[in-house]
């Protein structure tokens, strides 16, 4: 099954007024009500800056791209509440923190306002909710980074140095967002994750609590994923969360899972996922049969053909694990092997169960979006805190966009973050021009306009200003004011 990002509408246009970065930033912040979100979760603290003004450092931060060291070099840096960039970065590997509560509460934030706003602008979607499985991998550089280990990448067929992703997507019929997550690595047969014991030893391992929240994301990275999955679907069902249907890629779908899904949700919530067209065996007609067999027989299998998707197809009913199932033999023309789309809703026909499936390719786009735009996985530091606490801060800042572009008319994430990153820079104009008129003031009273040896002095501030100036102009022309005089 193939489709492109570019042709998948992630979110639904609503309304018809754009807004600055300043409105956006801090109008979105007020919206999440983060500072009692934070209270709420006990996660202020006793002295020095607000944790919820860390918190907005941060996410200019993010919308302006780079790392918190990079913009401790930047002219906003001053506009910032935080004292120094230590502070940011004591707040990231704070051990206290527990961000996974976060990411709860601002999810809860979401829906919440989403469903307030849906009173005054009802949507038209015909699209089900959904509770999306995938992971993704985090590229690290560092061999000592806590948790690291060498993991195959099936993008790019080969293996790397980082961590897996594991995360868990609602989309609520015109909205995705992330719920949860997890990291994870792979020890391997040697039990060092492909490292060398040197390497090995060296990995930073700080001491943690038993029972904090740190300590648990700790165990999590030796935890099976199958593992996590049911974990992260008790919490769904903790969350109450309304979905039709469970998505997943080939990996995860199995009878395991389906006998998951069935038990906590008593047959209302069904399953949708590709499977791998292995030995497994499948009960059809009170025998167990392999795939070859199932889709060679007949009396129990039909062949038709899909106009829409130009792709033939084969349909089955059988059981898998004692569970009812229809089985979707899928070829598409001009492709020799078979794909197997499987379902415990029986009901469903074949164009709606690929037209559900489609929707698992939400999460993809979470992925491109949140690593090209919000510098997910960029974090390079040792501690396993930090690197949680900017998977939070990207997962939070997709949403608070996500929200923004719901109920705007931005066309792509891609321009609403560059129109973000841009206003966020205009901020601190201000701060940048009041030096070079300074400069310039002094090189016109005729100082500093000389070396210690009487060369003559090279004046950059005159230099900058003149293409500050040019810049404004052309700005201003931008706007429609094409007969304003450039001189």
């Amino acid at each position: 099954m193939e489709a492109k990002i570019g042709k998948i509408s992630e979110i639904s246009t609503l309304c018809d007024e754009k807004s600055r970065l300043c409105s956006i930033l801090y109008r979105l912040y007020r919206r999440f009500d983060l500072g009692r979100i934070l209270y709420d979760c006990g996660m202020e603290k006793c002295q020095g800056v607000p944790v919820k003004a860390l918190l907005l450092c941060l996410l200019v931060i993010r919308f302006c791209g780079g790392s918190v060291r990079s913009a401790s070099q930047c002219g906003y840096w001053g506009l910032l509440a935080c004292r120094g960039k230590d502070s940011l970065y004591r707040l990231l590997n704070r051990s206290g923190m527990d961000w996974r509560r976060l990411l709860h509460a601002c999810f809860l934030a979401f829906r919440k306002i989403c469903l307030n706003e849906s009173m005054h602008t009802p949507t038209h979607s015909s699209a089900p909710a959904c509770l999306v499985f995938d992971d993704t991998l985090l590229a690290k550089t560092g061999k000592f980074i806590e948790g690291v280990s060498k993991v195959f990448d099936h993008v790019e067929n080969r293996v790397r140095l980082g961590c897996k992703l594991l995360g868990m997507l609602y989309f609520d019929g015109v909205s995705s967002v992330m719920v949860d997550f997890s990291l994870h690595r792979e020890l391997g047969k040697g039990k060092r994750g492909g490292l060398s014991p040197k390497e090995w030893r060296r990995q930073y391992r700080p001491k943690r609590k038993v029972g904090s929240a740190d300590w648990k994301r700790k165990r999590e990275l030796d935890m099976g994923k199958m593992n996590k999955v049911f974990e992260m679907l008790k919490l769904a069902r903790r969350m109450k969360l309304p979905f039709k249907y469970v998505l997943m890629d080939s990996w995860f779908t199995n009878s395991k899972l389906l006998a998951w899904v069935m038990k906590l949700w008593h047959g209302e919530v069904h399953v949708i996922g590709l499977c791998k067209m292995n030995s497994t065996q499948y009960e059809v007609g009170g025998k167990l049969m392999k795939l070859p067999q199932i889709k060679a027989l007949k009396g129990h299998c039909s062949r038709h053909y899909c106009r829409a998707l130009k792709s033939s197809y084969i349909t089955a009913n059988a059981k898998w694990g004692g569970i009812p199932v229809k089985l979707f033999f899928i070829h598409y023309e001009r492709q020799g092997r078979w794909t197997l789309l499987l379902t415990t809703d029986t009901k469903l026909t074949f164009k709606r169960a690929f037209d559900i499936y489609g929707i698992r390719w939400n999460i993809e786009v979470v992925w491109k979006d949140c690593k090209q735009y919000l510098e997910l996985g960029s974090y390079q530091g040792r501690n396993l805190n930090g690197q949680i606490a900017d998977c939070t801060m990207a997962f939070i800042a997709h949403a608070m966009l996500t929200l923004e572009k719901r109920f705007t008319e931005y066309e792509s994430m891609g321009e609403l973050y560059r129109e973000v990153e841009a206003q966020v820079r205009m901020l601190t104009l201000w701060e940048r021009i009041l030096p070079l008129l300074y400069k310039l003031m002094a090189v016109t009273a005729g100082r500093e306009t000389e070396n210690g040896d009487g060369s003559p002095k090279k004046l950059p501030a005159e230099r900058e200003l003149l293409t500050f100036f040019q810049y404004a102009d052309s700005q201003h022309r931008k706007s429609g004011n094409e007969d304003v005089d450039a001189s």
